[in-house]
């Protein structure tokens, strides 16, 4: 009996070390037990007026959760509705350091392994205007430790710019009229880094043509008040990060960076774009030697054209389409011309605008040259013709010019042997 109850205490004894190690172990892990915590996404809400794109909407959303750098959770949510905050709750382990991302409008589930790979990926266009539904927008936190009830708030920032536009016409002269026809987007970028910065390297990189507005969509630079500034249109471009103008990298640069060009319909009381618009082209920055368009930033321009508008202060004019207001019509050398059989004489007409109906006298020159006084070549802008003098006699060319010129003249050609 005695050996027994000595038996039993050893076995008592060992029971309660048990039952005490057990203890520790259950209190133990209670240190490092999962913890539920809210990830909060602040969307930055539908807007209250039409805007080409919805610049706050958010279709789709992928949050991902990193602990040491690699990737501990993916959620992927789609068919987002409402402008509200968008919540998740998850179960993170406290102590440990988490960092989280949301990117919106991916438009798919991504799944990087790591924090290295997310900073590689980037959001590409496959067309110039297929955001228009969504711009892609990014957020960031680092440093988070999982406690129970904590909230983890990101804050989306496009990765786009927005470019607001708007004509002050006080200082044109009496009697100028710009009406503008289309703003659009030059060297659009086809991708952005999700974390920038971001830049276009290559003409491959970039859309030549991006976004634009035509027509009615330009309506509210056309309309003005007394104070004679216009209204405000609206462009958005993904990041494009030049930095400063440096003289023997322009070129290079000038191919990739981003630039806005409004095409205008001009008339003063010398001049007219007859045959192509008056074209303005600017560049954005911090200033006027900086090219950099920045993510998630609101570029305001003022257009201030001066006298007759013509000349730039901030940004490139080109005037090549711009011409006399009264048309012209004058036939060269003149009305007569003369020359020997195996001589070649050119007859031309000076006339603008240029992009009038025009013809070059077909007929007429047909008939002479079955007749055998001369054969003819025409010019590539159809407003001249060559001559091949082959035999004795006289012939014409007769040239017309329809409207808005609405003139026609004839030159009298003279076949000497």
């Amino acid at each position: 009996m005695e050996g027994k109850g000595r038996t039993c205490h050893s076995i008592l004894i060992c029971c309660m070390i048990l039952f005490m190690c057990g203890c520790a172990q259950i209190e133990g892990s209670a240190d490092v037990s999962d913890r539920r915590v809210r990830i909060v996404v602040g969307c930055p809400g539908y807007s209250t007026k039409a805007v080409i794109p919805d610049e706050d909407r958010v279709n789709d959303i992928n949050i991902l959760i990193f602990e040491n750098g690699l990737m501990e959770e993916a959620i992927w949510k789609d068919r987002i509705y409402g402008p509200e905050d968008l919540e998740e709750e998850i179960s993170l382990v406290k102590g440990r350091e988490y960092s989280v991302c949301a990117i919106a409008n991916m438009g798919r589930p991504i799944k990087p392994e790591s924090m290295k790979d997310l900073e590689e990926m980037t959001f590409e266009l496959h067309e110039k205007d297929s955001y228009m539904t969504g711009i892609p927008m990014s957020a960031y936190a680092s440093g988070l430790t999982a406690d129970h009830g904590s909230v983890f708030r990101l804050e989306l920032a496009r990765m786009a710019a927005k470019v607001s536009i708007r004509i002050d016409r006080c200082r044109l002269d009496e009697g100028v009229t710009m009406l503008v026809r289309n703003v659009r987007i030059g060297n659009y970028p086809r991708r952005v880094s999700i974390f920038g910065p971001s830049k276009a390297q290559s003409s491959d990189d970039v859309f030549e043509n991006g976004f634009e507005l035509t027509e009615d969509q330009c309506n509210a630079l056309n309309v003005y008040g007394q104070d004679r500034m216009s209204g405000e249109v609206s462009l958005y471009m993904l990041e494009n990060m030049h930095g400063n103008r440096t003289r023997d990298m322009e070129d290079g640069q000038m191919e990739t960076a981003s630039f806005v060009e409004m095409t205008i319909d001009y008339r003063s009381s010398e001049l007219i774009s007859y045959d192509s618009p008056l074209i303005y082209r600017f560049y954005l920055g911090e200033n006027a030697d900086n090219l950099d368009i920045e993510r998630n930033s609101h570029y305001h321009m003022t257009i201030l054209p001066e006298n007759d508008g013509l000349s730039g202060d901030g940004w490139r004019v080109d005037k090549s389409g711009i011409g006399p207001s009264t048309p012209i019509f004058t036939m060269h050398p003149g009305d007569y011309v003369e020359g020997h059989v195996g001589d070649t004489l050119r007859v031309w007409c000076e006339c603008y605008p240029k992009t009038s109906p025009f013809d070059p006298g077909m007929e007429e020159l047909e008939y002479d040259r079955q007749r055998g006084i001369y054969d003819y070549m025409i010019d590539e802008d159809h407003h001249g013709v060559t001559l091949y003098l082959r035999k004795p006699g006289v012939g014409i060319v007769y040239m017309t010019a329809g409207a808005p010129i609405n003139r026609s003249g004839m030159v009298l050609v003279c076949v000497n042997p």
